[in-house]
């Protein structure tokens, strides 16, 4: 977003600027035509002033305005440089200049003129027109480098003004400085909480953190979750309490993660989205039982396109963790994943053999275990026949059960 200053008849007014020092025949008539916007006639009037009055910068200056007026762009650049020639130290002058080139589409040529004004001599009640319209050019401009040297050395003096950290972001994005533009965000964004300029530097954090590596990509979801809160916080919506969970989630702050999205469920009712964030979180966390409770709340409420997909594939990943194997490869059968469904069935495989091999050595214990009991209370036939069976029923079960008492004796 842009606040763009426009030099209103107001601000001329407040100015001083319709009054030259000395009062001439046919100013006075010039003036009047352009308070009651009558311009063209105000335009014949200041040029014929000027035939009289060269050097007076005031009516370059007012001949300027009212061809602007007309919306005869190109044609008021002329007097308007005139004007600030004559009187170069005058910042009402330069500002009108710059809005005109502005308005004629020479951004670059608007940059140029602002960066030459001392902002140590800018009046307090031309400041914020100042900010704006340097807000714009540097915008609008084609030299980025100009453009962030204008904004850097206006930002150390006027470092509160919004508009100019908007305008300092969009030129770091275009230099491919994504963090200095994260950054730029930030400070628009404490100056002036306006959801927009928070939205805009949560997503620049969430693609930096997608470039980013683990420890690099948690710090970045943590800085897009600190603007999140803040955002949430101030202008609470289903939307920010989304955007702060998924920062959260990023950041693997779990339980804060699922604490906004019980707030955006809360408030967004029908949305299937906040729930499968829940489960989201509780697959973090090894709870897939956890995860199917969400994830059914979320299939209830008619999920379409691409998260329908999501919240398939989120419910075959809580299947696997809770070891629902089968269950697993129908649903990811059924999304369509042939590599998914071949590793659950092994997994499903795997499964039954392990309950096999289980139930296999518990019968084996038992045996020995058995065995075992009846020779201690025989030991008294020891050498008899019945001792000598017991023997063999002991040798058969240590050659049968060899393998699972080598596992787990």
């Amino acid at each position: 977003m842009h606040y763009i200053a426009k030099l209103s008849l107001a601000a001329v007014v407040s100015w001083g600027l319709l009054t030259p020092s000395i009062a001439l025949a046919g100013w006075d008539e010039g003036v009047s035509a352009f308070k009651s916007g009558d311009y063209r006639q105000a335009s014949e009037l200041f040029s014929q002033y000027i035939q009289s009055n060269p050097t007076a910068p005031q009516a370059h200056y007012m001949l300027g305005r009212s061809l602007l007026q007309e919306d005869r762009r190109v044609e008021s650049l002329g007097p308007l440089e005139e004007a600030l020639k004559l009187a170069p130290k005058e910042s009402s002058y330069r500002l009108a200049f710059a809005q005109a080139q502005l308005k004629a589409h020479r951004a670059d040529a608007a940059l140029e003129t602002l960066a030459e004004q001392d902002l140590a001599t800018l009046p307090a009640n031309q400041r914020q027109a100042f900010d704006n319209l340097l807000a714009r050019s540097a915008t609008e401009s084609k030299d980025i480098q100009a453009a962030h040297k204008a904004l850097s050395i206006t930002l150390t003096e006027h470092g509160d003004q919004a508009s100019l950290w908007l305008a300092m972001a969009n030129i770091e994005r275009r230099r491919e400085a994504t963090a200095a533009a994260f950054t730029a965000l930030g400070r628009a964004f404490e100056i002036d909480a306006q959801a927009e300029v928070g939205v805009q530097a949560v997503h620049t954090a969430f693609s930096l953190a997608r470039e980013s590596a683990d420890e690099a990509r948690q710090g970045w979801y943590s800085k897009a979750g600190e603007v999140a809160e803040q955002l949430a916080a101030a202008q609470p919506s289903g939307d920010h309490f989304l955007l702060a969970g998924e920062a959260r989630l990023g950041a693997k702050d779990f339980a804060a993660a699922a604490a906004w999205f019980d707030r955006a469920a809360a408030t967004r009712d029908q949305d299937p989205l906040p729930h499968y964030y829940l489960a989201r979180c509780a697959l973090a966390e090894s709870k897939g039982g956890e995860a199917l409770t969400h994830l059914d709340a979320a299939a209830r409420r008619s999920p379409g396109g691409d998260l329908a997909e999501q919240i398939l594939l989120a419910r075959g990943a809580a299947l696997r963790q809770t070891e629902a194997f089968e269950q697993a490869a129908a649903v990811y059968r059924q999304a369509g994943r042939a590599g998914k469904v071949a590793e659950m069935e092994s997994l499903a495989e795997t499964k039954r053999k392990n309950a096999e091999w289980d139930t296999e050595k518990q019968r084996c214990r038992q045996k020995r275990d058995e065995i075992r009991r009846l020779m201690e209370d025989s030991e008294d036939l020891r050498g008899s026949a019945a001792w000598q069976d017991l023997e063999q029923a002991n040798d058969h079960m240590l050659a049968e059960c060899s393998s699972y008492f080598d596992a787990a004796a």
